[in-house]
């Protein structure tokens, strides 16, 4: 147990719209949990992949409104003002009555109001940054928050320097236990069999989701498919031997890693975190005109994965790559390794510069 205080220490974490900004809390939030180093409190949207999440890893949930932070022109950005103020204040209510040590976010648009409220009760901010591009909501923040972790170096020039710690990105203990055999049963891979997975993404990715149905008949020849969809982005197909599409996976998603040979995924941090503590071979197909470009890009660089521009990519060329891997058991092992050294597991860190927050925090 760390002892922190007399009395017990309180964090909200803000994170909320796509899973990939919810799962490296989660994953300082258990291990503080472990630690009992203090009580964790989640803030996030009502409509997200957040909420199931969290309630599934047994924490306190709220939600608030939060605007979008667009920069673009939009209608949806007048809306988007009113639903920001709302946001604000209540987030100042929940701060007010939950009275945390620090205030946590990972660069989702619902921790942009908290980050505000905090800095307005006196409440200390840590932010991290998963990405290679930091998004507006952490450049809004960074001018205030009193500790930034990066999970890449080379993103620590991006902000303020005496302030700024590379950690690695925080990943679940739960997806490093994941139990291969376990994953295999649940969707009764016959023995000796690969397994292929793909990913769509928290929110689903449905361009992804096409290309891999359309290639589904050709990978499933050799291999089981598991093709995780997103909740209602599954495209309509008839049924394929060999070809399993769900839409969420929550407890068993470790196992199902545990299973993969081989994976094809978007570019989003959290789960390419996740994949890297696994030493998976990863194909990715970065969600174009996003940061998912700038970490495919750093990934590339550092030979940790196959990429896969979407605008030009066709269910051959799916197929084709896939096989490549499964014809291949050197570059398998030789992409998850590069990928687990590029990308550190940094739950401990993040989370011992929470607690190094708490003792500055006001009594």
């Amino acid at each position: 147990m760390d002892a922190i205080n007399a009395r017990t220490r309180s964090i909200v974490f803000g994170g909320g719209g796509t899973a990939g900004s919810v799962t490296p809390l989660l994953a300082v939030a258990e291990q503080l949990q472990r630690r009992r180093a203090a009580r964790c409190v989640f803030v996030g949207t009502a409509r997200g992949p957040e909420r199931t999440l969290v309630r599934a890893a047994g924490f306190a949930f709220v939600a608030i409104p939060a605007g979008k932070l667009r920069r673009y022109r939009s209608w949806s950005n007048v809306v988007d003002v009113f639903r920001a103020a709302a946001g604000l204040v209540a987030s100042v209510r929940l701060l007010r009555r939950e009275k945390p040590d620090v205030v946590v976010g990972a660069g989702s648009y619902v921790s942009v109001p908290l980050g505000w409220a905090a800095r307005a009760l006196g409440i200390p901010v840590l932010i991290h940054q998963p990405d290679v591009l930091p998004g507006l909501a952490n450049r809004l923040l960074a001018r205030f928050a009193q500790t930034i972790t990066v999970t890449f170096p080379q993103v620590q020039k991006r902000f303020p320097a005496g302030r700024t710690i590379v950690t690695g990105n925080p990943v679940r203990a739960a997806v490093v236990a994941g139990d291969r055999e376990r994953g295999r049963a649940r969707f009764s891979v016959p023995p000796g069999r690969p397994v292929v997975l793909c990913l769509g993404g928290g929110t689903g990715a449905l361009t992804l989701n096409r290309l891999i149905a359309s290639a589904a008949p050709a990978i499933s020849s050799r291999a089981s498919l598991i093709h995780v969809t997103g909740v209602g982005k599954a495209p309509a197909v008839e049924p394929v031997a060999g070809y399993q599409p769900v839409a969420f996976l929550t407890t068993d998603l470790p196992d199902v890693l545990a299973a993969a040979d081989v994976v094809v995924s978007r570019a989003g941090l959290g789960t390419l975190s996740e994949l890297a503590a696994l030493r998976k071979p990863v194909i990715v197909v970065p969600l174009p005109d996003s940061h998912q470009e700038a970490n495919a890009k750093y990934l590339a660089e550092a030979q940790a994965a196959l990429i896969l521009d979407q605008s030009t990519l066709t269910p051959d060329g799916v197929v084709a790559a896939v096989r490549t891997l499964l014809d291949d058991r050197v570059q398998r092992t030789s992409l998850g390794t590069r990928l687990h050294d590029l990308i550190p597991n940094g739950t401990a860190s993040v989370a011992n510069e929470v607690l190094t927050l708490t003792k500055r925090a006001p009594v």
